[in-house]
């Protein structure tokens, strides 16, 4: 059966992408219903729509990965967090694979990146909202405020800030390439008013790793291009940086960012004692939070309180999986980072596929780079941008594989 059908499973499944990582950032029950639709029509779809048969890019290290999640339940202590971690893992993997089989066309990952820009436009309009009606429309949450610092930090529709500066830190390189590098003259405006949209709200997470991987994404594109000017513009946002952020934040060294960055360090030295215990299959998918209450010391940032996260997700992930999980992770991005490169460099790829391959590329760096000092794929909607993203970049590797074009 064939999309020109009656029923167009493969249609059904692209609609239900579209509506998944439309409401990612914006409301988690209807993400919910939206990833149930995309599997359902990714099973439909695998057994009724023979028209695209896609190449899986990856399937070696992401079978690995899988596996060395499922052996962490041998040394977890609690097997009932574990396999919760396991269930949702399941999940994400289902909706990578939903994104690579939607996505057989140019056509339809232009929608998927339109979509993408659109959703992280209309989430900064809401935090724009908040920030000046004290609470944003989606979920009437309020400002995050820090009176010590003399700040409040923008949510939108997100639990946390940093949350929020994870996911725009990730789109707005995307939509800073295809800017800079493609578009039509509309094309351009619509992404011009997105980006002016999406960066003071990055900014106002306040953030730091939010802002150390959009400088990271912005270095990578300057490099690749050779657009040196970027470097430049990198600069004078440093220095006006500096002197427009509050002092309570940007002073040595009791300044914000840098108490914060002390703080993350204590947590991450009890993340290396629980690595120390079961270095290579780790202590237990999703038990960090248990675990660090056993090997916390009083005096620690939240020992006693429950810390959810270790506040870098290199860490977490070899705590809970070992260092054999976190390499083989290592191993899909250096493969991802290595096929975007050669799209990038193709001479036969589209001068959209240029851009939306270094784009992607500088997006995910931002991703990972934010992950040094944030758990970023162990907060929900982090957890579920990074396996959509992950699916689009290998999307778009399969389709220019099946177009023969050397990747």
């Amino acid at each position: 059966m064939t999309e020109n059908s009656f029923f167009p499973p493969g249609k059904l499944l692209f609609f239900s992408i579209l509506s998944t990582i439309f409401f990612i950032p914006i409301y988690n029950s209807l993400t919910s219903i939206c990833i149930g639709f995309s599997v359902f029509f990714l099973i439909l779809t695998l057994f009724l729509d023979r028209s695209v048969n896609r190449p899986l890019s990856a399937k070696i290290p992401l079978i690995l990965f899988f596996i060395f999640c499922v052996l962490s339940i041998f040394n977890t202590t609690n097997l009932p967090i574990t396999l919760k971690g396991l269930k949702k893992l399941a999940l994400y993997v289902l909706l990578y694979f939903s994104v690579i089989k939607s996505l057989h066309d140019e056509k339809r990952i232009k929608g998927f990146v339109f979509i993408l820009v659109f959703s992280a436009a209309i989430v900064s309009v809401d935090g724009l909202y908040q920030l000046m009606q004290g609470k944003d429309w989606f979920s009437g949450r309020a400002l995050m405020s820090y009176p010590q610092l003399d700040i409040k930090r923008i949510t939108s529709s997100f639990h946390q800030a940093g949350s929020l500066g994870i996911y725009i830190g990730l789109v707005l390189p995307l939509a800073l390439s295809l800017f800079l590098f493609y578009s039509s003259r509309l094309t351009k405006w619509l992404l011009g008013i997105s980006i002016c949209l999406m960066l003071p709200v990055l900014i106002l997470t306040y953030a730091p790793g939010a802002a150390l991987g959009l400088y990271a994404a912005i270095i990578i594109m300057a490099i690749c291009k050779r657009k040196w000017w970027l470097v430049a513009l990198l600069l004078v946002g440093l220095i006006f940086g500096f002197f427009l952020l509050p002092e309570s934040l940007t002073s040595w060294p009791h300044g914000g960012f840098f108490t914060s960055i002390a703080g993350r360090i204590n947590m991450w030295k009890t993340a290396l004692k629980i690595i120390q215990v079961h270095p290579f299959i780790g202590s237990g998918l999703h038990s960090f939070s248990i675990n660090y209450e056993n090997f916390c010391l009083p005096g620690q940032p939240h020992c006693g309180a429950g810390a959810p996260y270790a506040h870098n997700m290199y860490l977490q992930m070899a705590a809970e999986i070992g260092l054999l999980g976190l390499g083989v992770f290592i191993w899909i991005l250096a493969f991802t980072f290595k096929k975007l490169f050669n799209i990038f460099k193709s001479a036969s790829s589209t001068s959209f596929m240029k851009a939306l391959s270094l784009g992607l590329t500088a997006g995910m760096a931002a991703y990972l780079t934010h992950g040094i000092l944030e758990s970023s794929i162990y907060t929900s909607q982090g957890a579920l941008l990074f396996w959509t993203m992950l699916g689009l970049s290998h999307g778009l590797i399969s389709l220019m594989t099946l177009q023969k074009i050397k990747v």
